[in-house]
């Protein structure tokens, strides 16, 4: 059946959306940027060669993927706001060990951390957008999707230019874990869903 149009200013003045939207960035676009730089960080930080640093770093994209059903299962079976807030802290806390430059396994810690914590909230995020705007629920969730590419548009650039700057991946990532503690923080603003 038909549906009234919708003034997409509705959907830019709607709190909710652009709250979740920040966890959107927080998690998807998060693990994108760190995707595109933790292969370098490896191979400059650790004596593995290009291709294995390649292998490794490619895990925290694929845990992102496969922790997605996972977060749609506790989405379920939690409230909302302590899972993505869960996530989020994981996000924090890989970004702050790699920013400490640790041993080896401290790092393949930390992109098990972040692939898990990256995919975690993506099911409740679009679950809660989706549930926001029942009529719209394809345009509120593109909203909340385009706001969360914000980071990877902004984020991949500025990891480079810090690295640049300071010649090491240690603000970059305290940067990203403080974004993430951020966010975390911003998730009780979230209303709780009905």
């Amino acid at each position: 059946h038909a549906v009234p149009s919708l003034d997409l200013r509705q959907l830019m003045r709607s709190r909710e959306l652009w709250l979740l939207g920040l966890v959107q960035m927080a998690s998807f676009g998060l693990v994108i940027v760190v995707g595109t730089w933790i292969t370098t960080l490896l191979k400059s930080g650790y004596p593995v060669s290009l291709q294995r640093a390649g292998l490794l770093g490619s895990a925290v994209l694929l845990l992102g993927i496969v922790s997605r059903p996972l977060g749609g299962w506790l989405a379920h079976r939690m409230r909302i706001k302590v899972l993505l807030r869960a996530a989020l802290l994981l996000n924090a806390v890989g970004c702050l060990l790699l920013a400490g430059a640790p041993p080896f396994a401290g790092a393949m810690a930390a992109v098990v951390l972040l692939g898990v914590g990256c995919g975690l909230p993506y099911a409740g995020v679009f679950n809660r957008a989706a549930a926001l705007w029942p009529g719209r629920a394809g345009a509120a969730t593109g909203f909340v999707n385009m706001v969360g590419i914000l980071m990877i548009l902004g984020g991949a650039p500025a990891v480079g230019r810090l690295v640049d700057w300071t010649g090491h991946f240690q603000w970059s990532f305290v940067t990203l874990g403080v974004a993430s503690a951020a966010a975390a923080a911003a998730v009780s603003a979230l209303s709780e869903p009905s």
